[in-house]
């Protein structure tokens, strides 16, 4: 009698070589009884194919762009050339920033719970986000990062071409959703109800999210809507036990130090 080990032992995952002869299918010699009798399964020819095309069409929906390819990695944030601020300790500083490094590398491998990364403008903060964005997207999730301005008026023109609640749901259920500079958005009713939809289906499924603010989301005077506020803070005094974690950036502005090619 086949048993359920016997079933994974002849999982597709243990096809290496391609056999189908073109065909693109192939089929795996196993008893009656096993699930896999006589089925025509990928071949590992057509499965490398498919994970291409899917790896193409993530990176059309991501938003991430060749530019921020070449500029955004984990290996172009440069710890140690951070502004540190004045008064503050500078090795420990170092070491929290490159402790926050390692979390968000950890975190693309495996994205859990919620994230928002707050900080002034030019600490890095979009830097870290989409490094993790295109760590995540490499490794094969389906990733979506926008601003926040960009992501509603994308949703905004969806509207002409009746493409609203795909796109919706898209972000609604992408595998990990990554929302840049959260709280600049112009405040208006569609504005304030169409990102609650998106923060509390994901809240709701608790499905990871990581934002971006340059205001303190502790604060009820932050000017993001209280409904959105409470969820991003959910967990966040839980010491890493809760679905959110708040990531501060205690450095200064890098932008005037920095140097372009």
């Amino acid at each position: 009698m086949a048993t359920n080990d016997a079933a994974i032992a002849y999982s597709t995952q243990n096809i290496h070589d391609c056999g189908c002869l073109g065909k693109g299918y192939v089929r795996v010699d196993v008893q009656l009884e096993n699930p896999l009798f006589g089925q025509a399964i990928p071949c590992i020819c057509k499965r490398d194919a498919q994970a291409k095309q899917k790896a193409a069409r993530d990176m059309v929906l991501s938003q991430i762009s060749p530019q921020h390819l070449n500029t955004w990695k984990f290996s172009d944030y440069i710890v140690k050339n951070v502004s540190v601020r004045q008064g503050d300790n500078k090795a420990a500083t170092l070491a929290y920033m490159h402790k926050t490094m390692d979390d968000h590398k950890a975190y693309a491998l495996q994205p859990t719970g919620w994230i928002v990364i707050q900080g002034d403008p030019g600490t890095g903060k979009t830097h870290l986000a989409y490094a993790t964005a295109i760590a995540a997207l490499t490794n094969g999730l389906a990733v979506y990062i926008n601003t926040i301005n960009d992501m509603l008026e994308d949703l905004r023109a969806a509207y002409s071409s009746d493409m609203f609640d795909d796109r919706l749901g898209f972000l609604k259920r992408v595998e990990l959703l990554m929302i840049d500079d959260l709280g600049a958005q112009r405040v208006t009713d569609w504005a304030s109800d169409t990102l609650y939809q998106i923060i509390n289906y994901r809240y709701s499924n608790n499905l990871p999210l990581l934002v971006t603010t340059n205001v303190n989301i502790g604060s009820k005077d932050c000017g993001i809507e209280e409904r959105v506020r409470s969820r991003l803070m959910d967990g966040t005094a839980a010491k890493g036990k809760g679905l959110g974690r708040i990531i501060p950036m205690p450095v200064c502005d890098y932008r005037p130090q920095r140097v372009t090619a």
